[in-house]
């Protein structure tokens, strides 16, 4: 990507706060396994960027239409894309292949860069509009940190006209100036999700603010990994009634899908075709025969080059709302709510407390009382007749 240092560039800097051992530790350590790649190798299209959760745009000066459409088909398939503006980057080169019409991964048309220059006396601060969001989720566990987090100064940003902001795009953080002028912007493209940060985070000497101090980096860039390398959506949990359907790499053929016992355990044959989608990807086609709850299986044949392998994706199929969660209650609870005994365990041998005696009794007790209603019903009868 440059000739810099790799400890100076935006991605070593990164790479650094998300994998600080190389994959050497502790599970809470190596939680993100990362590479770096260089920007000729990603525009020549020599990396499959579809094998990764998370792909990471530090300051990368212009895309290709190529490099820039498997990039689109990465996140529509569920991997996550985060972006940082920096000095180098082309606002119009962004625009043109990340935002469209508006129909792109990147939800609002950025500008040039505006601010001030880095390390000098004038900057600006920050503002956090969405601190619920799961990206600050560390800020609110730990509430002492948030504002040191916009105490951080902001030399330079590359401005965006807020009124592009498309109905995905959502502004969780802003710059202190007179136009608040957005900083991170997330959204929803496909399957995956984006964030684009308008001041690079970097160890630059002319780096554009002072958040690359870790009391920010690791509170804001762990909970943010997190959030973009989860999907979107799950297409593999869904409600009664819902939908069947996921992305596969290539073209499936003899598409079949096995329900549960419960929905007759039979295998249904799909005849409707999989929808193309970029990069040589193909959407399973819906099915929606799921009226009941259980485990249902998409099976297909997979393959490229003549050379094909059978696949079976499950799919987890729930209960609706309004049939209530199913959980199992703890014995106290039941104890309390019902006034029952309840075991945890069966014993050996059940004692028999029951006696000849109280066997015999309890009919004659109840037909008394039975006798008692009725002749009470006959005595208030011949009282009101003689009152009349």
């Amino acid at each position: 990507l440059e000739t810099e240092e790799p400890s100076l560039m935006d991605t070593g800097w990164i790479r650094r706060v998300l994998d600080p051992t190389q994959g050497d530790g502790e599970a809470n350590v190596t939680e993100f396994s990362t590479k770096v790649i260089d920007s000729t190798r990603f525009l020549l299209r020599q990396e499959s960027l579809q094998d990764y959760h998370m792909i990471v745009l530090g300051d990368v000066e212009y895309l290709s239409e190529e490099a820039a459409d498997d990039l689109k088909a990465a996140v529509e398939a569920g991997t996550g894309l985060f972006v940082m503006f920096g000095e180098r980057s082309s606002p119009e080169s962004y625009n043109l292949h990340l935002y469209g019409n508006g129909d792109g991964p990147m939800p609002i048309r950025v500008q040039s860069a505006g601010g001030f220059d880095p390390g000098g006396d004038n900057s600006y601060r920050s503002q956090v509009v969405d601190p619920e969001h799961p990206v600050f989720s560390d800020f609110r566990d730990m509430q002492e940190l948030l504002p040191l987090l916009e105490l951080g100064l902001i030399y330079r940003y590359v401005q965006s006209d807020r009124s592009s902001l498309t109905e995905n795009g959502k502004v969780l953080w802003q710059v202190g100036n007179q136009e608040l002028s957005p900083m991170l912007i997330a959204s929803q493209y496909g399957e995956g999700r984006t964030l684009f940060l308008t001041s690079a985070i970097t160890t630059q000497p002319k780096k554009w603010n002072t958040l690359d101090h870790m009391i920010h980096s690791f509170p804001l860039f762990h909970p943010l990994a997190a959030w973009l390398t989860h999907p979107a959506t799950d297409p593999y949990n869904v409600q009664v009634g819902g939908n069947l359907t996921s992305i596969v790499k290539s073209r499936p053929q003899g598409l079949a899908v096995v329900k549960p016992e419960r929905a007759g355990g039979n295998k249904v044959p799909v005849a409707q075709d999989s929808r193309p989608l970029r990069g040589g990807l193909f959407a399973l086609p819906p099915f929606t025969q799921t009226d009941h709850a259980g485990i249902y299986f998409f099976e297909m044949e997979l393959g490229e080059h003549g050379t094909t392998s059978e696949v079976s994706i499950p799919f987890a199929v729930n209960p609706a709302p309004e049939e209530g969660e199913l959980t199992y209650s703890a014995y106290s609870v039941l104890k309390d709510r019902l006034d029952l005994q309840v075991y945890g365990f069966l014993p050996d041998e059940i004692e028999d407390t029951s006696t000849a005696g109280i066997s015999e009794l309890g009919p004659f007790l109840l037909y008394l009382v039975l006798f008692f209603i009725l002749g009470e019903a006959v005595y208030a009868r011949l009282i009101s007749r003689r009152r009349s």
